[in-house]
């Protein structure tokens, strides 16, 4: 996981799931029902590395652990918010510039 992701909720809410279920990233998305590993880690490595991509894995991910369903959702509220202040101030910062 790069730096740069870590601070993303969405990432920290991952790791802490794969964390308490003591899952590697094969592991995580073996239980997903992923029986093509390289896809699940294509679906899910977006998520780890820059708090984005397919939606369709964070569905998998709350239908497999419904009880953590509203912290993940939170989760992925909270990365929006987040992505969405970073790329204003980096409009600012490029508008400063010219």
């Amino acid at each position: 996981m790069s730096q740069g992701a870590s601070h993303y909720p969405i990432v920290q809410f991952i790791s802490r799931l794969m964390q308490e279920c003591e899952f590697s990233r094969v592991k995580l998305v073996q239980a997903l029902g992923y029986r093509n590993i390289d896809r699940g880690l294509c679906r899910l490595e977006p998520w780890m590395e820059n708090g984005d991509g397919f939606q369709r894995i964070l569905k998998q991910i709350a239908r497999a652990y419904p009880g953590h369903a509203d912290g993940l959702e939170k989760a992925v509220a909270a990365t929006r918010a987040i992505k969405e202040a970073e790329s204003e101030a980096a409009f600012l910062e490029r508008c400063k510039a010219e």
